[in-house]
């Protein structure tokens, strides 16, 4: 997954391996270097780990989705750990961590006001067609952001079927792709 900043002066980027890059772009300054693994490192660059199990260090968990908050800056992360975490990007630092359940968060983002975090739980068929987690029904959680992003999750709907949770998304402004 792939997330432009909300000031379009970067992106974030998430992968399977529980990591999410940084990536800064300054289009007034020179061009970046390719390094000899075929990326680009700016000055402001940086990787981090997550969405890894605090009591088990093997046990790594994929990004599914990230989000930037139009109003504060900051980042969610979506992971295969059925979580997510808002990031500070600038300051380097977790605000918060939420699990939300027993399925992965499959997709999330957040309304133009920056106050509801929207996701999506489902099985992401990350154990095969014969894991028990693929008969579990899919959810959808709004989590409520305040400035300092300490509010619980305070709606959760339960569904057998997907025509319902796109109706429900739609009711709340998740985007039909983030479901």
């Amino acid at each position: 997954k792939v997330a432009c900043f909300p000031n379009g002066l970067g992106y974030a980027i998430g992968s399977i391996e529980g990591r999410v890059a940084i990536k800064n772009v300054d289009l007034n300054g020179p061009p970046l270097q390719l390094t000899p693994e075929g990326g680009a490192n700016g000055t402001n660059d940086y990787a981090f780990r997550c969405h890894r199990s605090t009591s088990n260090p093997v046990d790594v968990y994929p990004v599914n989705d990230l989000a930037f908050n139009p109003k504060y800056g900051t980042f969610v992360s979506a992971g295969g750990d059925g979580s997510f975490a808002i990031w500070d990007k600038d300051n380097k630092s977790k605000l918060k961590t939420s699990r939300c359940g027993p399925l992965p968060i499959t997709a999330c983002d957040i309304s133009e006001s920056g106050m509801l975090l929207g996701y999506a739980q489902g099985y992401d068929w990350s154990k095969g067609i014969n894991s028990p987690d693929c008969q579990k029904p899919p959810m959808i959680g709004i989590h409520f952001l305040t400035e300092n992003e300490r509010k619980i999750i305070i709606y959760r709907y339960y569904c057998d079927d997907f025509e319902t949770i796109l109706d429900i998304a739609k009711q709340l402004g998740v985007s039909e792709r983030h479901v």
